[in-house]
């Protein structure tokens, strides 16, 4: 089979050349990944060398927070709630030196958050399942890993324990101040919030969480009152970037007007599946002015411009 492939390719060639036609065989250029990015271990199937490869600059604009906090706030943490496999922790500690707080609830993806992190210094890593409550609080839900995620999905007759992030916090790294949180908890990201209300009371840490109001009112009927009382408690500036790290609106002055929107819009006839929220507080707003001075210094998405809400949230 191999000498007919040959042959046929050989007169193929043949013909070619009296027609001034040379084939050239191109070999594809190899995947390109970020310096933050290599060396990480992951699972085969795991989608983010594939997504990086594609957009090599996903997620910049978490890396540009954790700078400017950590720029502000030396001696405070960040907190990496859905830590997967150590990829975020890869990408902040490449920015900065913060101490890093990495809580992850998977066991295989706990496993490799464990051996991409073991050379850092200034880690604490917690496996849990984070909630609004502590105890068996996930009723009717069982864990489901897939598409290098780990999701809690409805199972009748099922529950899954968990504590809170105030609780977690108060029995692992009470003395470490908390001036970030990411949380990317596929639909559980306002339930967590709510457990952790003594430490955005107390501290007001910048928040940066994932933003889906269809998949969030699936899990959590309360996750509008849940951003609403954000805003009541001094979160009065919101940048929001689409599903891969690129600015797209922002607001100082009506961020419950901004998210009604984004709500109708996420609710509707969608392009992008969902978005990321960052809220700070009034007293950083030299890091949200930064970081919207970031998000238009880079360079815009293929599909137009960044946008900026003007007459239509005021």
């Amino acid at each position: 089979m191999k000498r007919l492939s040959r042959s046929v390719g050989s007169a193929v060639n043949r013909l070619l050349a009296v027609l001034g036609v040379r084939l050239v065989r191109i070999s594809p250029p190899p995947a390109f990944q970020p310096n933050w990015f290599s060396g990480l271990k992951a699972p085969p199937d795991h989608p983010l060398p594939r997504i990086l490869a594609q957009h090599p600059s996903y997620q910049r604009n978490l890396a540009d927070l954790a700078k400017q906090i950590s720029r502000k706030y030396p001696k405070a943490g960040i907190v990496d709630i859905g830590a997967n496999v150590g990829d975020t922790a890869a990408l902040i500690r490449s920015v900065c030196d913060a101490t890093l707080i990495c809580i992850e609830p998977d066991e295989s993806f706990y496993s490799y958050l464990q051996e991409n992190t073991a050379a850092m210094k200034d880690i604490t890593l917690a496996r849990c399942f984070l909630g609004d409550v502590s105890g068996n609080s996930a009723n009717g839900y069982v864990p489901l890993r897939r598409d290098g995620t780990m999701q809690l999905i409805p199972s009748n007759g099922h529950s899954v324990a968990t504590v809170t992030f105030d609780e977690l916090r108060r029995s692992s790294f009470a003395a470490i101040p908390i001036k970030l949180i990411k949380i990317d908890a596929d639909g559980f990201d306002t339930r967590i919030l709510r457990g952790a209300s003594q430490c955005l009371e107390r501290e007001k840490p910048a928040l940066y969480f994932e933003y889906d109001p269809t998949y969030l009112r699936s899990t959590d009927p309360r996750y509008r009152e849940t951003t609403c009382g954000l805003i009541d408690l001094g979160y009065s500036r919101v940048v929001i970037f689409d599903h891969l790290g690129k600015l797209l609106l922002w607001s100082s002055d009506n961020v419950i007007g901004l998210l009604d929107q984004l709500d109708q819009y996420l609710d509707g006839d969608r392009l992008l599946a969902y978005v990321d929220i960052c809220l700070l507080s009034n007293a950083d707003a030299d890091i949200y002015e930064t970081l919207v001075g970031l998000g238009n210094s880079h360079p815009a998405p293929a599909a137009g411009k960044s946008l900026k809400p003007t007459s239509a949230v005021t």
